[in-house]
């Protein structure tokens, strides 16, 4: 055939295609059965729809071709299915037997069009000798069409019609044993669709994943009708469907194919169509679908329960219906929106979501990463560099890129805080349309430069902190180190001057007094000299006591040598008043380190000796204990008590500051009248530094 003759024959079936749904139509709105036929005026519309689109933008294309065929073939079915759907009345017998005769040429080219274009989608070839002959094997079974209008009398309708058996008038009488056959063949038209199915999902999976992206979405559309058919035989076999509900389900399912192969052309510039109408047609055709959808399953909630309750019942679950449907409905508006459009966020949520985002960034190193991913993701953008250029010394330079930079920036924007410019977003062009960004949107990225100015100067300033707090940190450190080695030097220095004491003049004075002993004994024959040496040797002996009671209170040697409370009851025993010692058997057990045992017995000891200097008291009480990792020591009296606010001497102030010097904690619970507790808790292990 001439390519004129060939054009001329493609453009005619659209118009017949187109023709028809007028035809439909009128048929339908003449009908009796008018409500029950609403499936039959809107499936037949995207299918016109989507094939005068796509042809009229290119016609040479054999994918578009064989799309636009099955658009107009199914137009074409509607609207024979329509006019046998009237009824005996309208129809006479002659024009009966032709529209029986339409119903299954159209049904037979529906089945080839639609094997032929899932055989070539998308490529526009076959890719295997297998297609190629199942499309030659449904061109044959299109055959069975004119081979029926000779053999097959009565004629079987491909749906269901209230006519009865139509006459065929072209039947040959000598052909009849060939007519079960030949209707049986009939009914079995579209089987060549299965093995043309099980054919693209192989291809699907053998595509990369640029094709499964165009393919997904047609391949979906065909396995939801084939889902459709399953589930049209199971429900009219067992007899559990209403049929309105049945058409309505139709009438979604094929209105989806058209537009899954039309979405999958225009996406992938197939047809090139998205340069003249760009998206805004490809949401139309979802948003109609939807609209369709949403009324057919409201109608049907009205029509099904028209036939069993009464009408206001039935007009009331229809208005339930639409009010429970709608939350759907602008749910996938949203979603088509979303899908064909992108995602659109205005210049407000963009700021939101980067203050959001800005509130969990800690350091430049995150900040800048996050600021290039919003803008992108906000406006759309192939890429974003963000540039960030630091004075003095603030810190180093940094560059966030997101997306591949190609070609120059469509704008470039700086990052200026207090007149001082900190660097620059350079935005590349949108993923869509011409690239062009907008005025809205240039003032857009200048808001979020602003913002994120005062973001990554505040980064910087809590970086300087956190250096400042480490520092200070350190110094901490360093300090409670030095105070632990002033408190361990003077523990040292008490040793030394203890036995320094003990080895030097302790040990002179008990040989003087020895030495007074001799001399008494010597000049016992001489009463005065010996009363003067009675007296020297009472004065050393004093003299003896007062140095040991000195050692004892700078660091006794029981401490060193058997621990804290033996050291505390030693000392308890000298004393004038009862003393009670109360040691926990786990402090009884254990020994400590050395500036915690000496803080522990100068605490008990300065306390003891403010006791029985200020307070007079008639018993003392002193406990030790050690829970969760901290030693307790208290000295309690019954004495008379103090006004702490009121207290000036440096004898508690002391005992303080030696405890704070190993971590310890000091108190002083008093009273005028009501005698005086001093404690302090102390690390029972190693002294923590810092």
């Amino acid at each position: 055939m001439m390519p004129a003759m060939r054009q001329l024959a493609w453009t005619a079936l659209l118009v017949l295609g187109v023709a028809a749904l007028p035809v439909t139509w009128l048929a339908v709105l003449g009908s009796d059965g008018f409500p029950a036929s609403i499936s039959f005026l809107i499936m037949p519309i995207p299918f016109v729809a989507v094939g005068v689109l796509v042809y009229a933008r290119r016609p040479e294309s054999l994918v578009v071709r064989r799309l636009m065929a099955l658009c107009a073939l199914v137009s074409m079915a509607t609207a024979a299915a329509a006019l046998l759907g009237r009824g005996v009345g309208d129809i006479d017998a002659g024009l009966a037997w032709a529209v029986v005769m339409a119903q299954h040429a159209t049904v037979a080219g529906f089945a080839l069009a639609a094997v032929g274009l899932l055989a070539i989608f998308p490529s526009g070839t076959y890719e295997t000798s297998f297609e190629r002959a199942i499309v030659r094997l449904a061109a044959l079974s299109f055959l069975l069409v004119p081979i029926a209008a000779l053999v097959v009398d009565p004629l079987p309708a491909p749906t269901e019609s209230p006519l009865p058996p139509i006459h065929n008038p072209l039947a040959v009488a000598a052909l009849a044993p060939l007519a079960p056959l030949v209707a049986a063949g009939l009914g079995a038209l579209l089987w060549p669709l299965v093995p043309t199915v099980a054919l693209v999902a192989l291809r699907y999976r053998r595509s990369d994943p640029e094709r499964r992206r165009q393919m997904r979405w047609p391949l979906l559309a065909v396995l939801l009708a084939g889902a459709m058919s399953l589930l049209d035989m199971a429900a009219t076999n067992g007899g559990w469907a209403d049929r309105e509900l049945l058409d309505g389900g139709w009438t979604v399912v094929m209105s989806f194919l058209p537009t899954t192969f039309a979405i999958a052309l225009f996406r992938h510039r197939v047809i090139d169509v998205d340069i003249v109408i760009r998206r805004s047609l490809v949401y139309g055709a979802l948003w109609l679908l939807i609209a369709v959808g949403y009324a057919v399953l409201a109608g049907a909630a009205g029509l099904a329960a028209g036939s069993r309750l009464p009408v206001e019942m039935a007009v009331l679950l229809t208005i339930v219906a639409t009010l429970l449907f709608q939350p759907v409905r602008s749910r996938l508006e949203a979603l088509a929106d979303r899908w064909v459009f992108g995602e659109r966020v205005s210049g407000y949520d963009l700021l939101i979501r980067l203050g959001a985002s800005l509130r969990e960034t800690v350091g430049v190193e995150e900040l800048l990463p996050r600021l290039a991913a919003t803008i992108r993701a906000g406006l759309g953008l192939r890429w974003v560099r963000v540039r960030l250029i630091l004075p003095g010394e603030m810190g180093a330079d940094s560059i966030a890129v997101e997306g591949e930079p190609t070609g120059p920036a469509a704008a470039m924007i700086p990052i200026v805080h207090g007149g001082v410019e900190l660097g620059a977003i350079e935005c590349g062009p949108r993923a869509d349309d011409d690239g062009a960004l907008a005025p809205a949107d240039l003032e857009l990225v200048e808001g979020v430069a602003r913002q994120g100015a005062l973001a990554i100067r505040n980064a910087h300033l809590a970086a300087e902190l956190q250096a400042r707090l480490e520092e200070i940190r350190e110094q901490a450190s360093q300090l409670d180190q030095s105070r632990m080695r002033l408190v361990q030097a003077q523990v040292a220095e008490r040793r030394r001057i203890e036995r320094d004491i003990h080895d030097g003049a302790q040990q002179g004075i008990v040989s003087l007094i020895a030495r007074a002993r001799l001399a008494r004994a010597q000049l016992e024959s001489n009463p005065a000299a010996e009363s003067t040496l009675v007296a020297l040797q009472a004065d050393a002996e004093r003299v003896l006591a007062d140095l040991r009671e000195l050692v004892g209170g700078i660091h006794p040697a029981v401490l060193s040598d058997r621990g804290l409370v033996d050291a505390i009851e030693e000392r308890a025993e000298r004393l004038p008043v009862p003393v009670a010692v109360d040691a926990d058997a786990a402090v009884r057990g254990n020994r400590y380190p050395d500036e915690i045992e000496s803080a522990a017995f100068f605490l008990v000891s300065e306390a003891v000796a403010n006791a029985l200097k200020h307070a007079s008291p008639r018993r003392l009480a002193i406990r030790l204990g050690e829970r969760e990792g901290w030693l307790s020591v208290e000295v309690r009296d019954d004495g008379s008590g103090f006004d702490a606010t009121k207290a000036t001497g440096s004898g508690l102030r002391g005992v303080a500051d030696r405890i704070e010097a190993v971590r310890g904690r000091f108190w002083v619970d008093t009273g005028v009248g009501r005698g005086t507790a001093v404690g302090a808790l102390l690390p029972a292990g190693e002294v923590p530094h810092g």
